[in-house]
């Protein structure tokens, strides 16, 4: 029972109908229980056949669940990113198709654009940032003749209008 005094948990539970909870459960359940690959050649195996899964179940693909497929976590996707390799380049396109099917929905207005925007800072390196640049002002180049000109008024601007009288 939720606190009367709140509305936890209650506001976080998913607007699902009856018995799609327990169904998408299974659905995770079952790609959780699958193998850890171990070759390059499996994991661009398992990528295809994630794939073919959400289209087959009608399941959104993402990060998270793919990281499931393959038995490990977002940290260690992104770790096999930046180490390079055939690994590397098969998650790379994996987070691009990810990325450009998410951006698709955005656009379209199928997601929520709270999670659009979410998602893509979270997962593919968005940011909304405000960069400011301040760039001194410069002066303009002068020449030698400029610079003993202005050097020359500069003596004449200072120098005293009278000689003071002596005491001698």
């Amino acid at each position: 029972m939720a606190n009367s005094k709140s509305n936890w948990p209650a506001a976080q539970s998913p607007d699902v109908k009856p018995g799609e909870m327990s169904v998408m459960v299974k659905l995770m359940n079952d790609i959780r229980e699958l193998d850890r690959p171990k070759t390059d050649g499996e994991v661009e195996q398992r990528i295809s056949a994630f794939f073919q899964w959400c289209i087959d179940n009608d399941v959104r693909p993402g990060v998270e669940l793919m990281a499931l497929s393959l038995g490990t976590t977002r940290q260690t996707l992104w770790n096999w990113q930046k180490e390079g390799g055939r690994k590397g380049e098969i998650i790379t396109q994996a987070k691009q198709m990810i990325a450009a099917l998410t951006e698709n929905w955005g656009q379209t207005g199928k997601i929520n654009p709270a999670a659009f925007c979410f998602i893509m800072k979270n997962n593919f390196g968005y940011s909304d940032n405000v960069t400011v640049e301040t760039i001194p002002k410069q002066e303009p180049h002068r020449t030698i003749e400029q610079i003993e000109q202005e050097r020359g008024q500069r003596f004449i601007d200072t120098a005293p209008k009278e000689l003071p009288k002596g005491d001698f």
